[in-house]
């Protein structure tokens, strides 16, 4: 699997990548594509956005879509998507990308990466496996309204 940085030349398959991920158990979500062009689209505008694919035969099989996050002692990754096609999941793929992107950040001299997962997901044992750590001091906090 050849690893590069994003190139919005790969939207179209980043888009149905992540349907089709996030459309399947555990997650079983309904998407309008609209809506996650958009969201990738408007992810690639970030001013900080920071992103990678993984490359296989020419196709995308994983995807991190994230920004550099300011912070008073530089800067974190923050991963707000990770995902893994799922006929390549549990084949390294992912293990191979999270490794990519920790070496491209200690060449710019960025030391973390933060990410939200659910704890009771398969994404949540694979973050763990790869040397993540569950902070037990913080809460995740949201607030929806009409």
């Amino acid at each position: 699997m050849e690893i590069i940085k994003y190139d919005t030349r790969y939207n179209d398959e980043v888009v149905d990548l992540y349907i089709t991920v996030f459309s399947q158990a555990p997650w079983n979500e309904t998407f309008d594509r609209n809506k996650v062009v958009n969201m990738v689209n408007n992810h690639a505008a970030n001013n900080y956005f920071n992103a990678y694919l993984g490359i296989e035969n020419g196709a995308v099989v994983a995807v991190s879509l994230g920004f550099m996050k300011p912070w008073y002692d530089g800067f974190e990754y923050y991963i707000e998507e990770f995902f893994v096609a799922p006929n390549s999941q549990h084949s390294g793929r992912g293990t191979a990308l999270m490794a990519a992107i920790r070496q491209d950040l200690l060449q710019q001299d960025i030391h973390a990466i933060i990410l939200m997962t659910r704890r009771d997901s398969p994404a949540a044992k694979f973050y763990t496996k790869d040397g993540f750590n569950a902070e037990p001091d913080l809460l995740v906090l949201d607030s929806y309204f009409k």
